[in-house]
């Protein structure tokens, strides 16, 4: 906080399954945007939310950060590149399949 440097939680599985349990009433540390200094949360949709491997969220605490994440390149002979992962190219079924578990889920 002295330093205002953003902190980024890997909640990895913790982010499905930590909520939950404080929501039985067991004490967890906090971990997320309640905290002062967190900017941004990752949680592994592929563990259990249930989707397809190597899917997860990412989620920032104000889009002012959120606009770092993406990745624009103009001087490739294809023309103008702009993406919101450096792996722009995945395969959409994973996305998909990902949103569906989280609709499902709630």
């Amino acid at each position: 906080m002295k330093h205002n440097i953003p902190v980024h939680v890997d909640s990895a599985i913790g982010g499905f399954v930590l909520p939950w349990i404080e929501k039985l009433g067991y004490i967890i540390p906090k971990f997320d945007f309640r905290c002062m200094g967190v900017t941004s949360i990752s949680a592994d949709v592929h563990k259990y939310g249930f989707a397809p491997k190597g899917s997860s969220v990412l989620v920032y605490r104000s889009s002012e950060y959120r606009k770092f994440q993406f990745f624009v390149i103009a001087n490739w002979p294809a023309g103008l590149y702009a993406s919101p992962t450096l792996l722009g190219t995945r395969n959409g079924g994973t996305l998909a399949s990902a949103w569906a578990s989280l609709r499902a889920l709630g």
